[in-house]
């Protein structure tokens, strides 16, 4: 685990007792759950979760009234969505939990045992796949050497307040270096001039006329894509 870790858990729990939501993102599963364990302890010892009456998530973590998690399943007949965050207001002696929505849901639920073993667990860390979507106050990002520039992108733009990155350097120009590497690592873009090309291609297949030149029918190839977008 990062040696930055430490710092992170120590904020990410206080953030939780002051009532802040944090999206905390990190590159691997492994990484989130050992963070999501860690940060649970802090909350338990601070009495703000109960480790009294436990249920088990698919994570392997135990689960507790008041803890924070994330169900990974949609199941409309109980309003439930992938990557939904809630706060677990009971925990059943069958291992079912009754959550409360967070971030817009206020809704109550109940999550029977085998949901909340398969598909539910932990939310005070997630891979950066996991987070994207959502808005929280802080946004907070782990950065390691499989970050990607999607993944850098995804953790520093979910905090609505402060968006923050953990990088572990042996100096400044060191963690500038590792963020070029992170930011530049299985990039998609072919650089400026092709974005201007696919640009111009898509407002000439959208645009009601074409820019920049005289008006004309669109090919059988040009059809097929637009038709495969709008898809």
């Amino acid at each position: 685990m990062p040696a930055a870790v430490g710092q992170v858990l120590y904020v990410a729990a206080r953030r939780v007792l002051a009532g802040d939501r944090e999206a905390l993102s990190v590159a691997t599963n492994d990484l989130a759950a050992g963070i999501n364990e860690l940060v649970r302890d802090h909350l338990v010892a601070a009495g703000r979760v109960d480790d009294g009456m436990t249920a088990h998530g698919s994570d392997g973590l135990r689960i507790g009234q008041g803890d924070r998690v994330m169900t990974r399943q949609n199941d409309h007949q109980r309003d439930v969505t992938n990557r939904a965050v809630w706060t677990v207001s009971q925990v059943h002696p069958d291992g079912s939990i009754t959550v409360e929505g967070v971030g817009g849901k206020h809704h109550q639920t109940w999550l029977d045992a085998e949901y909340v073993r398969e598909h539910t667990h932990l939310a005070y860390a997630s891979t950066t796949h996991a987070v994207q979507g959502e808005t929280s106050t802080h946004g907070t990002l782990v950065l390691t050497g499989s970050t990607n520039h999607a993944a850098a992108y995804v953790g520093m733009t979910r905090g609505k307040e402060t968006n923050t990155v953990h990088i572990v350097a042996t100096n400044l120009d060191d963690a500038r270096e590792q963020w070029v590497e992170a930011a530049d690592r299985n990039r998609s873009d072919l650089g400026l001039d092709n974005a201007a090309r696919e640009a111009r291609r898509d407002i000439d297949l959208y645009a009601d006329e074409p820019v920049g030149r005289p008006h004309r029918d669109l090919t059988a190839e040009e059809r097929l894509s637009c038709s495969n977008r709008q898809q």
